[in-house]
């Protein structure tokens, strides 16, 4: 129980967080959320966090060097994130690690969650309104076009867009 108080804490702790240094505007702003989020997560040098996203369990994300989370994204770090190096988001991109049960005769409520790593390589664009569903791993060099719903691996190099998000061609 008080394992549980002290979660729930924390995240409420988080979200007030979050919630208040949304209203920094600009570069600065993005410079100050993403030193903020580098206390809580491990991550690189020069994080950027751009206005109103989000980031679940961030004591569960990993980010290398010169990332950026672009406005109004949403990260789900419960069953952790792990990005590499240059890693760049834009806006309402939504990563999430879990998947809920669906077994029949459960309340949907009741169901178990299944968590999930979602791995990103070095050097990858993740396109506006994207979304990595858990279990993903995506390569290095990959670009992710706007709107695509990753469901299978990437591997590197790949341009990849659609729903699902399927191989457009390959970085030369």
């Amino acid at each position: 129980m008080i394992n549980k108080l002290l979660r729930v804490t924390k995240e409420e702790l988080w979200a007030l967080v979050e919630t208040l240094t949304n209203w920094i505007p600009g570069r600065i702003g993005s410079h100050f959320r993403g030193f903020i989020l580098s206390l809580v997560a491990k991550s690189g040098k020069r994080l950027l966090v751009r206005a109103y996203a989000h980031v679940f369990s961030p004591h569960n994300l990993i980010i290398g060097d010169h990332c950026s989370i672009g406005r109004f994204s949403i990260l789900n770090c419960v069953g952790t994130v792990r990005m590499g190096n240059y890693v760049r988001m834009g806006p309402n991109v939504m990563i999430t690690t879990l998947n809920h049960g669906f077994v029949k005769g459960t309340n949907i409520h009741h169901q178990e969650c299944e968590l999930q790593q979602v791995t990103i390589g070095d050097d990858v664009w993740i396109g506006g309104h994207a979304s990595i569903l858990a279990g993903i791993n995506i390569g290095n060099g990959v670009v992710i076009a706007a709107g695509a719903v990753v469901t299978k691996d990437v591997p590197d190099n790949a341009i990849v867009g659609g729903v699902p998000a399927k191989i457009l061609k390959y970085r030369n």
